[in-house]
């Protein structure tokens, strides 16, 4: 599965927000920054939703990322 679906998936199943440390230690995509790289690529196809907010893993208010409904 491609990072970019497995990111949807696992924000799809989780209802909340996370930032791009916590979907990375998550999932176990390293380095972290192909998750930032993929939840980008979301971002820019419309798919994903990319906020300053407070990130439901680490409950720090930092950019997360959550499912676009």
């Amino acid at each position: 599965m491609a990072h970019s679906e497995e990111i949807l998936h696992f924000l799809r199943g989780s209802g909340n927000a996370y930032c791009d440390d916590c979907l990375s230690e998550r999932l176990k995509i390293f380095p972290r920054q192909a998750v930032n790289r993929a939840a980008r690529k979301l971002f820019a196809e419309g798919k994903l939703l990319r906020r300053k907010g407070d990130c439901a893993g680490c409950y720090k208010r930092k950019l997360v990322n959550q499912i676009k409904l």
